[in-house]
């Protein structure tokens, strides 16, 4: 996986919880549903956080499922550097700067991932993400979070090949 695409996750991941990066407004990140086929298949609840940061002019969007489904957990990240406002939809031939998902096995024996960065260009996999309501952003000076957005996120990871992973994992979240 290319070096920044790991820098973006980072971000990501560090941005939801700065800015305290919830989607509704108790201080927690937003449940939301996620469903697995493919190589893995079952359902369960995950968390969405969207976070920016207005130095960096970036935002954030982050979907974990740290409560494993079938096995598998992971996070899936799409990160705008080019604006801090959240937008109604972003995948790789729009607005998109990069995205990264990873789904493991709970025994870390076996991965799925997907990535994509707009410069240098380098896909693997698919994703898209869409709002059909982009809720209200609470924001300071140095940046914020946007509450009570609701959408879908999906994304096609295919196999790593430095685990014993086989197929592709297709994921598709609701919140």
């Amino acid at each position: 996986m290319k070096t920044g695409l790991i820098i973006a996750a980072a971000f990501a991941l560090g941005l939801a919880a700065a800015c305290g990066g919830t989607v509704d407004n108790t201080g927690t990140p937003s449940d939301c549903q996620a469903t697995l086929s493919g190589a893995v298949s079952g359902s369960g609840k995950c968390t969405i956080a969207i976070a920016y940061g207005n130095a960096a002019n970036q935002l954030a969007s982050t979907v974990t499922i740290s409560t494993p489904i079938a096995g598998v957990q992971g996070s899936m990240s799409v990160i705008d550097n080019t604006s801090t406002t959240l937008k109604s939809s972003y995948t790789a031939s729009s607005n998109t700067s990069s995205a990264v998902a990873t789904l493991t096995t709970t025994d870390g024996q076996s991965g799925w991932s997907q990535g994509f960065q707009k410069s240098p260009a380098y896909a693997v996999g698919t994703f898209s993400e869409s709002f059909t309501d982009l809720g209200s952003n609470v924001g300071t000076s140095s940046g914020g979070a946007y509450f009570n957005t609701h959408g879908i996120f999906d994304a096609t990871l295919p196999a790593a090949t430095s685990t014993a992973a086989t197929g592709t994992i297709t994921v598709h979240v609701t919140f």
